[in-house]
């Protein structure tokens, strides 16, 4: 059974960068993983615009063409049979950081099996002045904040502290080798 991947959140088509036309009818969803993930993820410097959706999807090798940074993914559902991203297994109850080029293999399996990847899409710093707030009333962590006048800031330091920051600016690199949940 192969399933196509599907995209929540900061998304591009030919009409520039935009919400995923399928954010609205998956609310709750977005905001319960966002939620699950900015716990798991406590470090101020992890940040994600886009959720990446696998439902019992079986590839040899998924790759985030649109993504930079550092991306996490997790697996949920009772199943037989790996999913590996950096030549690691992704486990129940395991957010796994890894680099947005690592690809994800996801082979046949038996069961039910959700794997979620959450990235930050290359154009998110670029939506709308409508979208740019709502990613983060949907709780995904992009580094903008929005302040009384509705102008946006990159989040980079203590809670109420807003400055920019270059876009190169990396995670530090122990965060490929940890376990967040």
């Amino acid at each position: 059974m192969t399933a196509r991947p599907f995209l929540l959140g900061a998304d591009f088509d030919t009409t520039g960068p935009r919400l995923a036309k399928d954010t609205g009818k998956y609310v709750e969803l977005v905001q319960e993983i966002n939620c699950i993930l900015s716990h798991a993820a406590q470090d101020p410097c992890l940040k994600w615009s886009t959720l990446v959706i696998e439902v019992n999807t079986v590839a040899p090798a998924r790759s985030l063409p649109f993504a930079t940074g550092l991306a996490f993914s997790f697996v949920h559902g009772k199943h037989t049979g790996p999913a590996t991203t950096a030549s690691q297994a992704l486990s129940r109850n395991t957010l796994v950081a890894h680099s947005y080029d690592c690809e994800l293999s996801l082979p046949p399996f038996g069961g039910f099996r959700v794997v979620v990847t959450a990235c930050m899409h290359c154009t998110a710093h670029t939506l709308s002045p409508s979208d740019s707030p709502r990613l983060i009333e949907l709780g995904f962590r992009t580094g903008a904040v929005v302040d009384s006048e509705e102008k946006l800031g990159l989040y980079t330091g203590a809670e109420g502290e807003s400055e920019k920051f270059a876009s190169d600016d990396v995670p530090p690199p122990d965060i490929f080798s940890r376990a967040l949940i």
